[in-house]
């Protein structure tokens, strides 16, 4: 059992030891976490986010990565 402290605008829970040395974390170790049926796991290291996910989260928002005008011409070898 563990409590939840209140970490600046965070919230925290203290890790047991016997985990924290079974799982080899440290402090600045990274971690990840997802919910998984009403549960939360935390798992060593950083999770590698695939394309298809990133794209998930941008559905239905506006690109803003269009082409854009910045209204006048070229004034260098910006288009040579």
């Amino acid at each position: 059992m563990a409590h939840v402290y209140k970490w600046e605008n965070s919230l925290a829970v203290r890790l047991p030891e016997a985990i924290v040395e079974e799982l080899d974390i440290k402090e600045g170790s990274d971690v990840t976490f997802r919910l998984e049926d009403g549960k939360i796991v935390m798992t060593p290291g950083t999770a590698e986010i695939t394309l298809k996910e990133l794209l998930s989260e941008a559905e239905g928002k506006e690109n803003p990565h269009l082409e854009m005008d910045f209204f006048g011409e070229p004034m260098g070898k910006e288009f040579s």
